[in-house]
C-alpha cells in the first residue's frame, strides 16, 4: 500500500500539482480506506468464511491496481475537466483512486488475524507478529518504491500494475495451497 500511495503522488502531480495539499489527501484517503478496511475485514472474519474473504480482498485490491494505468488518467482527466480549486479536485481524485484499494488491503490484516489465531491465549502473540510483518512490509516497500521503483524504466503505472499483478498472483497462490489442503 505504501508504494501505491508514493506513486499515487506522480499520478496526480500532472493533473493537481506536487503540493503539500497532494500528500495530505493521498494520506488521509489511504488511512480512511485502510481504517474502514481494518473494520470490514474483522466484522466479515466473524462472520463468514476469511479464506473467501481474505482471497476476495486481494483479488479486489490487485485488480484494481492492474486496471489502474487505465482509470487513473482517466479520472485524473475527468476531475481536471470540470476546474473545481486544486484541493478539492486533488481530494476527489484520491477518493476515486485509492478509497476502495486501501479499503480492501485493510481488510486482510484482521482476516489473518482470524485465520492465525487458534486459542485465545495466543491472540495477543499472533496479531503482534501479523502487525510486525505487516509494518516491516510497509517499511521495505516505502524504501523500494522511494529507492528504486520510482527510477525504474517501467514507469509509474506499469509499477501500479505489477503491484497488482503481485496481489492477483498472491490470491491464485492461496487458492491453490486451500484446493491442496483439501
Amino acid at each position: 500500500m505504501m508504494g501505491f500511495e508514493i506513486f499515487g503522488t506522480r499520478v496526480l502531480a500532472p493533473y493537481f500539482g506536487g503540493g503539500m495539499h497532494v500528500w495530505g489527501a493521498l494520506i488521509s484517503v489511504v488511512l480512511s480506506g485502510l481504517s474502514l478496511g481494518y473494520a470490514a475485514g474483522g466484522f466479515l472474519a466473524d462472520k463468514s468464511n476469511p479464506h473467501r474473504v481474505l482471497i476476495q480482498s486481494m483479488l479486489g485490491a490487485g485488480l484494481l491496481l492492474l486496471l489502474f494505468p487505465f482509470t487513473g488518467p482517466f479520472i485524473c482527466r475527468l476531475i481536471d475537466a470540470f476546474s473545481l480549486d486544486r484541493k478539492s479536485s486533488t481530494l476527489i481524485a484520491a477518493l476515486l483512486l485509492f478509497l476502495i484499494p486501501a479499503f480492501f488491503i485493510g481488510c486482510i490484516t484482521p482476516l489473518l488475524v482470524k485465520l492465525k489465531v487458534h486459542s485465545v491465549d495466543s491472540v495477543g502473540k499472533e496479531s503482534g507478529v501479523i502487525y510486525s510483518v505487516a509494518t516491516g512490509g510497509s517499511i521495505a516497500g516505502t524504501l523500494a518504491t522511494a529507492f528504486y521503483l520510482i527510477a525504474s524504466p517501467l514507469g509509474t503505472l506499469n509499477t501500479i500494475a505489477l503491484f497488482g499483478g503481485v496481489l492477483v498472483l498472491n490470491a491464485v497462490l492461496l487458492v491453490s495451497i486451500k484446493k491442496c489442503r483439501e
